[in-house]
């Protein structure tokens, strides 16, 4: 019973000491070898970046536009795709 439970919190436990571990090594590695930040950014200059580009809110109106012109895309697609499909289904070959 003891071994089920353990399995069970193996993943909730590995997982954040994996990424914990990858951030580090990221940002050990982006220090010590001085490498420079347009090639390899340090992760805290990553989020703070990331952090900027979701607060503003013309990234969401052009998130919202590419949404809604790929939904009209499928859909067109799919009035399209079942048109001619039915037209094909009739036609004797």
């Amino acid at each position: 019973m003891n071994g089920d439970r353990t399995r069970k919190l193996l993943p909730w436990i590995s997982t954040p000491l994996i990424l914990a571990a990858f951030f580090g090594a990221w940002e050990l590695y982006v220090r010590m070898t001085g490498v420079s930040d347009l090639v390899l950014p340090p992760p805290g200059r990553v989020a703070e970046s990331l952090g900027q580009i979701v607060s503003d809110p013309e990234t969401w109106e052009h998130a919202r536009v590419t949404a809604t012109e790929t939904i009209a895309g499928f859909l067109i697609a799919l009035v399209t795709g079942v048109a001619v499909g039915a037209v094909l289904g009739k036609v004797a070959w």
